[in-house]
């Protein structure tokens, strides 16, 4: 491929444009972290799920640590696009530590139940 580039300088042609522009960048970036926040919403079910189950295996463990990667790079490519700072980024960014949290949580009841089955 010949991939070249061109920059061109745009420029609104009122404050009103310039506003209605920015608005639209605001609320396309908030949509982004609003699919994060519920991919994390659906993350946290998940592992509610497995620790009602009293389902402690590595397995599990690895699958939500897999998920929570995913999110985690959908936050991260989303939070580079948001220079305008949408609302919902801040709590985006509480949710994915919480996240965070939680799998911590879960890791160390699978590493407790599995040395508790061999009798450590």
């Amino acid at each position: 491929m010949d991939g070249k580039a061109v920059l061109i300088d745009a420029i609104p042609r009122d404050d009103v444009q310039k506003i209605r522009v920015i608005d639209r960048f605001i609320t396309d970036r908030g949509a982004l972290y609003s699919e994060f926040i519920a991919c994390s919403e659906d993350f946290e079910s998940e592992i509610a799920r497995e620790v009602a189950k009293q389902c402690f295996t590595y397995v599990e463990l690895e699958e939500e640590d897999g998920n929570l990667h995913k999110a985690s790079g959908l936050a991260g490519k989303v939070r580079k696009l948001d220079f305008c700072g949408a609302a919902s980024s801040t709590a985006a960014g509480e949710t994915l530590k919480a996240c965070e949290a939680l799998l911590d949580n879960d890791a160390r009841q699978v590493f407790e139940a599995n040395q508790d089955a061999r009798g450590e």
